[in-house]
C-alpha cells in the first residue's frame, strides 16, 4: 500500500516537473517596407541582418540588433533639417509561435542642422545630428498554452556621421507556455488516485 502511494506521488511530480519554467528559444528574421522620403532630400537607407537564436527565461530581456541604418548626407544642410517626413516599416519575423508571429513598426528618421560660429566668419562648428524616433509600446505576442512575451522597438539617436548604424528591438518574456498533459497520463494517474482510494476503505474495513 505504501509503495502504491509512493509510486502515485512520483508520478504527480513527474507531471509537475513537466509544467516547471524552463528557457525559452527564439528566432527572429527582418525585413523592411514602405520606405518614404529615403531618396528625397536627407537621404538614407535600411538593411535587414541576420538575428542569432537566444535563449530567454521569464522576466528576462534581449535586446538585438536586426537591421542597419545608413546615411551618408552629412554635413546635414537646411533642405535636409526641413526634411521632416521620411518613414520605414520594420518587420520582426519571431518563432514562438509556430508559424511566427509578425510584430511590425514605424520608424522616422529625422535630421537636424544646427551649430554656431567660432570665430565668424571663417569657423563653424557644425553640431548637426539625425535620427530615427518609433512609437516605443511593447507589442504583446502569445503563443502555446499562456505564453506571453512583448516587442517594443527602440528609438536611434546621435546619427552624427555618414556611417552604418545598428537598429535595436527588445524582447521581454513575460509568462512561458505550459504543457497540457495527455489525456491518457491524466486517466493513469486518475485510476490510480481511485484505486488507492478503494484499498483504504478496503483496509478500513
Amino acid at each position: 500500500m505504501k509503495k502504491t502511494v509512493q509510486t502515485l506521488m512520483t508520478l504527480v511530480a513527474v507531471l509537475a516537473l513537466a509544467g516547471a519554467a524552463h528557457a525559452v528559444t527564439f528566432t527572429a528574421s527582418s525585413s523592411f517596407s514602405d520606405l518614404s522620403g529615403n531618396d528625397e532630400n536627407f537621404k538614407w537607407s535600411v538593411a535587414s541582418k541576420t538575428i542569432s537564436d537566444f535563449n530567454l527565461n521569464v522576466g528576462q530581456s534581449n535586446t538585438f540588433s536586426y537591421g542597419k541604418f545608413s546615411t551618408n548626407d552629412f554635413p546635414i544642410d537646411n533642405l535636409d533639417g526641413n526634411d521632416n517626413n521620411d518613414s520605414f516599416v520594420s518587420n520582426l519575423f519571431i518563432t514562438p509561435p509556430t508559424p511566427n508571429a509578425t510584430a511590425s513598426g514605424t520608424g522616422e528618421p529625422d535630421a537636424v542642422k544646427s551649430g554656431y560660429w567660432i570665430i565668424w566668419p571663417i569657423w563653424y562648428n557644425d553640431t548637426s545630428t539625425a535620427s530615427v524616433d518609433f512609437d516605443n509600446t511593447p507589442i504583446e505576442i502569445t503563443f502555446g498554452n499562456g505564453g506571453k512575451y512583448t516587442v517594443a522597438f527602440n528609438d536611434l539617436n546621435g546619427i552624427e556621421d555618414n556611417c552604418n548604424y545598428d537598429l535595436t528591438a527588445t524582447l521581454t518574456l513575460v509568462s512561458d507556455s505550459t504543457p497540457v498533459p495527455e489525456p491518457s497520463t491524466m486517466f493513469l494517474l486518475g485510476a490510480g488516485l481511485l484505486g488507492v482510494v478503494g484499498l483504504r476503505r478496503k483496509f478500513n474495513r
